[in-house]
């Protein structure tokens, strides 16, 4: 049943309104009390969220301090394991031994190596972006790895190239279906059909992403930006010289589209320096002999040998997507004449004495030799010369899993401690053994505390508008000892930027985390971190409970904001939407929501208003909710798990097999349930087992039946306006909702099973199955077990 509660005044009823955008936020929890205030709002409001999905988001800007927030979530749970990239585990061990926890460790190296995650009743996943490509060995280690466990996905850029990276990572840790009562019957869907706005409405109960004025927060530096410079990194001449022998270039073991994607990444590489540049240019050259020796053999090189044509500092965005393996007829005289023409070009401006960029740094840094700076770079090699031009002066280097310093090779973290000791917890390092400037690539751009720094230079562009937020949050940050923060850009030169197209690419990756609602760092020159839908919807949120119903209308067009409570066995989830009663439309996005909000909040109240046409528009959106619900999953590959295990059932059934029919059902059960992409993944793998009973009774022990009873929803509170049609607003009115409840998966023999997949067979597939009252056939073993 439903009802719009008691009239009360319209500031009453817009807190009420506020406090639903919040979601799951009715699990009673005590946080502990070294968070921080802002903290311990996250961390309550992700407690709900794993409580009642068993998965959650924590999507804050960088500098927020979700590490804290992480392991404060982690003492709830009696085991915990911990995946992180290797850089940040040393962190990550410090930080949780000054609170008291020892959790487990494993590194995404490690998962990528397709080593198994230790089991625990918990998993954070720190820097979780890396896990958006389903297609990725470490993708699928960590997915089969979970099990029943909650998740907590930690990461500030959960989108970095397209909207599909935040489905992928949501199916971590929930079922394709799971959000059907929010209004997305399908995650992959709507993430492949586009539909953002509504995709982010229906996550938000589960996810917390917050920017840096998130109130009760403690202040941050402010981001000073410099003007951006555009040197070149060679003279006019010998950059005119290179761009024409690189134009010229034909990749000729490769196909056209992997030539083009080489040509860019030598280009993306003189943008940074000649001496990357060259470097990978010799690699080019050694594969072109290698392949020429391998065609005289009437052989051909592996993919593997393609990709030593990157470096292990290159980004694997460009290094490995789209790259094809060699052509299978090579020509040997243009390999050749390739190979020839790269060491004529490597000669030619080898000889190069100047160097405009490495010029124009070395000018901007010794303006202010004593202040603390880290220069990100995307080359080893640039890294290496720029430390050169320095003459190693109280200088270190971080690239590619290794330290240097100017008496030698140190450990990362040794580099790290030298130049942050206040950032890393070690109080001040002595002058003689400190580090003034540390030159990095990307690899100390995620998770670590450098908030020593006082300047950061970005001394090359990255392919994504992550990396750009990512170094920003290693100064801007909790903890800083700094008002401000300087920020000191190098664009490519316009030859280079012609060609390369760098800044239109980081524009339009930027548009695209702004549509999926999180944050991101805004175009180069500009180093801020703006907000997208989520950003909108925690300017909606008011952190107070909602109390008893309640309503008021205002004069006006007919519209309204609502919130809705769905009650589940595991606590309720609210949400907030808009509806307009002009059209029937149901409005999502936040930003709309929270402008017609104040827009009716600032209309003059209706003195005999009702609420009879939202009441109707809410009870035809429930039943077409549940009526998603009802239906199972509707991804294809869940289809296909439920047809494989009908096919299963028939041939145990014809060969009157119990106990098998019996543990296909108890799978059937879990994936018409939901379940998360790993658990789906490896009942596939299960299915195809020559010892089926074995490989089913251990998927089902590692996959417990997880589910959410979705019960009748509740109008938390209504804002509406326009004039009512037909009978006036009745105190205590009740409209129904639907006829019956809601189907629900109770106890693992109490579920619809695969009884609804046989329903209306021509025949059972069990000779002696017992028949529903509907006459549905059952492969359960026995009566009680069948239900339709």
């Amino acid at each position: 049943m439903l009802t719009a509660g008691d009239r009360r005044p319209i500031a009453e009823v817009v807190a009420a309104l506020r406090a639903a955008a919040a979601g799951a936020v009715t699990f009673g929890w005590t946080a502990p009390g070294w968070l921080l205030p802002h903290q311990v709002v996250a961390a309550r409001r992700l407690a709900a969220s794993l409580h009642v999905f068993g998965g959650a988001v924590l999507a804050d800007a960088v500098g927020l301090g979700k590490t804290y927030v992480a392991l404060a979530l982690a003492t709830r749970y009696p085991s915990v394991t911990v995946a992180a990239p290797a850089a940040l585990l040393p962190q990550w061990r410090r930080r949780a031994h000054d609170v008291g926890l020892a959790p487990r460790y494993v590194s995404h190296e490690a998962l990528s190596r397709e080593r198994a995650l230790p089991p625990a009743d918990f998993v954070i996943v720190d820097e979780a972006h890396h896990f958006r490509n389903p297609a990725t060995k470490r993708y699928d280690a960590l997915a089969s790895g979970l099990g029943g466990a909650d998740v907590l996905l930690v990461t500030a850029t959960p989108v970095v190239n397209r909207g599909a990276d935040l489905a992928h990572l949501v199916r971590l840790v929930l079922p394709d279906g799971a959000l059907a009562p929010l209004g997305v019957p399908s995650l992959e869907a709507a993430c492949r059909d586009g539909a953002t706005a509504r995709l982010v409405h229906a996550l938000a109960p589960t996810v917390v992403a917050r920017g840096r004025r998130t109130p009760r927060m403690p202040p941050l530096p402010r981001a000073a930006n410099r003007d951006a410079r555009h040197p070149s990194p060679l003279t006019r001449h010998q950059l005119e010289r290179c761009l024409a022998e690189i134009d010229a270039l034909t990749f000729p073991s490769f196909g056209p589209d992997a030539g083009e994607l080489l040509r860019r990444h030598l280009l993306y590489r003189l943008a940074s320096s000649w001496d990357a540049c060259r470097e990978t240019l010799r690699r080019h050259a050694t594969y072109l002999r290698r392949a020429a020796e391998a065609a005289a053999r009437g052989e051909a090189l592996d993919r593997r040998a393609a990709r030593r044509l990157f470096g292990p500092d290159d980004d694997p965005q460009l290094s490995f997507a789209g790259l094809e393996p060699p052509c299978a007829a090579l020509d040997v005289r243009a390999m050749d004449t390739e190979r020839a023409r790269i060491e004529r070009l490597m000669t030619d401006v080898a000889s190069a004495a100047r160097a405009p960029k490495v010029e124009t740094l070395l000018h901007l840094v010794r303006r202010a030799p004593a202040r603390k700076t880290l220069i990100f770079t995307v080359a080893r090699r640039t890294a290496l010369r720029l430390a050169a031009a320095f003459a190693w002066r109280r200088i270190a280097v971080v690239a590619a899993g290794r330290g240097r310093i100017a008496s030698g090779p140190i450990r990362c973290d040794e580099a790290f401690d030298l130049f942050a000791p206040i950032g890393r917890a070690h109080g001040h390092a002595p002058r003689a053994a400190g580090i003034d400037i540390l030159i990095a690539t990307d690899l100390a751009s995620e998770g670590l505390d450098l908030q020593d720094a006082e300047r950061l230079v970005n001394y090359d562009l990255p392919w994504t508008p992550l990396r750009l937020e990512q170094r920003l949050g290693r100064l801007v940050r909790l903890g800083s000892p700094h008002r401000r923060v300087d920020i000191d850009w190098f664009v490519p030169c316009a030859a280079l930027e012609r060609r390369l197209e760098l800044g239109r690419l980081l524009r339009e990756k930027l548009s695209t985390q702004l549509a999926h609602g999180v944050a991101a760092s805004s175009v180069p020159g500009r180093a801020r971190v703006i907000g997208g839908a989520f950003a909108a919807r925690e300017r909606l949120i008011l952190a107070q409970p909602t109390g008893a119903p309640c309503r008021a209308s205002v004069q006006g067009r007919r519209r309204a904001v609502v919130a809705l409570g769905w009650h589940t066995d595991r606590g309720m989830v609210s949400e907030i939407f808009a509806l307009d009663g002009e059209n029937g439309s149901i409005v999502d996005d936040f930003e709309m929501i929270d402008d017609r909000l104040r827009a009716l909040a600032h209309e003059p109240p209706a003195p005999h208003g009702g609420v009879a046409w939202v009441t109707s528009a809410i009870c035809a959106l429930v039943r077409a909710r549940l009526a998603a619900v009802a239906t199972g999953p509707v991804d294809p590959f869940g289809r296909r798990l439920v047809r494989r295990i009908v096919r299963r059932a028939s041939v145990a059934a014809r060969r009157r097999d119990p106990t098998l029919l019996d543990m296909l059902d108890r799978a059937l059960a879990r994936v018409r349930a939901g379940l998360r992409i790993g658990g789906a993944r490896t009942l596939d793998v299960a299915l195809d087992a020559r010892a089926l009973h074995t490989a089913l009774r251990e998927w089902i022990e590692r996959t417990p039946l997880r589910t959410i009873e979705w019960r009748p929803p509740v109008l938390l509170a209504v804002l509406s306006g326009g004039p009512e049609s037909g009978p006036p607003f009745r105190e205590n009115r009740k409209d129904a909702i639907f006829e019956h409840s809601l189907p629900t998966l109770g106890p693992e023999h109490q579920c619809p099973s695969a009884a609804a997949c046989y329903a209306h067979s021509a025949s059972p597939i069990w000779p002696t199955a017992h028949r529903s009252r509907r006459g549905s056939g059952c492969i359960a073993s026995s009566p009680s077990s069948c239900r339709s």
